[in-house]
Order: structure tokens, then sequence, then C-alpha cells
């Protein structure tokens, strides 16, 4: 008896399987980046970069009030949510368009569950960005979790002295005297030096 029919079925089972093998290869791929793409899809519908009261990111009284006497010049950031490399980019790249356009920023925290090294990594991008020209990022409601991770790139104590608060309205009321301080001054530029009452 021929051997041929033989190989044409060892022949015919290998491309069946390496057939099926590419198709789920390619179906993990698939998946993977629809995953992907939907994380950061929810990271940017948990970011919200505040000038005013919105449904989103309701405020107290005072808050608002704070923001709508700035007019632009403070930005609350919320971040409601896990906070990934992708999202922190988007603010940093926001801060980039917009640097001329305020005084500081208030980096709310506090309701973020998670936070990996990447993200970590942009934080401290931002915080770079932020200060390089000459104005305040103010870190609410650091959680221990987000305090661990920022401190392994060394974060924490780059943050200047007054700029770290546990609640919103304390940061806001801060970051308010920054602004009419910048307003006040010679040349209207926010001095990353100016001498703020120091934070309990």
């Amino acid at each position: 008896m021929s051997a041929n029919p033989r190989i044409d079925v060892v022949i015919m089972a290998v491309a069946v399987a390496v057939a099926v093998a590419v198709a789920v290869a390619v179906g993990m791929i698939l998946a993977s980046l629809f995953f992907v793409k939907r994380m950061a899809d929810l990271d940017l519908a948990n970011l919200h970069i505040v000038t005013n009261h919105t449904p989103s990111t309701p405020l107290l009284p005072e808050e608002a009030t704070i923001l709508e006497q700035a007019n632009g010049k403070i930005l609350l950031i919320h971040v409601d949510g896990p906070m990934s490399f992708e999202s922190v980019k988007n603010m940093a790249h926001r801060l980039v368009k917009g640097y001329n356009t305020f005084t500081s920023v208030a980096l709310d925290l506090s309701k973020i569950p998670a936070i990996d090294g990447t993200a970590a990594l942009a934080v401290e991008d931002m915080l770079n960005i932020v200060q390089t020209h000459h104005q305040h990022l103010f870190f609410v409601g650091m959680q221990p979790h987000v305090t661990k991770a920022l401190d392994g790139l060394g974060v924490p104590v780059q943050i200047r002295p007054g700029h770290r608060f546990a609640g919103r309205l304390e940061a806001l009321q801060k970051a308010s005297m920054v602004d009419q301080a910048s307003s006040n001054g010679p040349s209207g530029a926010s001095s990353p030096n100016l001498n703020l009452p120091t934070t309990p």
C-alpha cells in the first residue's frame, strides 16, 4: 500500500493545526487591542478638567466660587477611577497646549483606586511641565498606595512645600492666593518661590 495518503493526511493535519494556531493568535491580539482601547476610553471618561461646576464633578459652593472668580486661571483635574499612563499623558498634553492660560492646577487623586508605574512616571512629567512654566501643581487626597507608587520615582520630594492637601477646598484656596498674587505682581507671572502660608 502506498504511503502517500498517510503523508497527505499528515500535511493536512499540520496545515489545519497551523491555521487554528494563527487564528487563535490573531484573535488574542485583537482582543488585547480592544481591551487596551476600552481601558483608554474609560480612563479618558474618568478624567475631568474642571473650571466650573459640572454634573460630572459636583463642587462645594466655595469651590465653585473660587473657580468662577479665577476665570480659567485655576484648573481642577479630577480623576474618578484607575489612573493609567494614557490618562496622565492626556492631561500633560492638554496642560502643554494651554500652559499660558492658567496659574495653578489642583490634581484631585482622592478617588483613584490604583496607579501603575508608567502612570506615576507620567505624573512626574506633568509636575515638571507645570514647574518649568513657573506654575503650581497642588496634589489633593494622595492615598498611601498612590504615594507609594510616586515615591518609587522620587516624585513626592519634588513637590513644593505647601502643595499637598487632604481636601480639595484647601488646595483651591491656596491656588486662589497664588492667582491673586500673580495678578498683582509686576510681571503677572506666577513665581515658584511665592511665599505662601505653610500647610499643616
